[in-house]
């Protein structure tokens, strides 16, 4: 269920490290990437990429986060 509270929004998520253990395949593996061009595209840079910081939500769209040192 997708909420908002006080201007954030909540969505019903797993951290991508919770998939690696049940179900990883290449269509979320393809997404995460078209994410990540998206951002070379727009000049940004992550520099903390990792599965921790990749949210998967129920519709399976990966949502990159923890930007604090891009």
């Amino acid at each position: 269920m997708e909420r908002i509270d006080h201007g954030v929004r909540a969505i019903d998520d797993a951290a991508l490290v919770e998939r690696l253990a049940r179900e990883l395949d290449d269509e979320l593996l393809r997404a995460v990437w078209r994410q990540v061009a998206a951002l070379g595209a727009a000049g940004i840079a992550h520099h903390d990429l990792r599965a921790k910081n990749i949210l998967v939500d129920r519709w399976d769209r990966p949502w990159l986060l923890s930007f604090t040192l891009g």
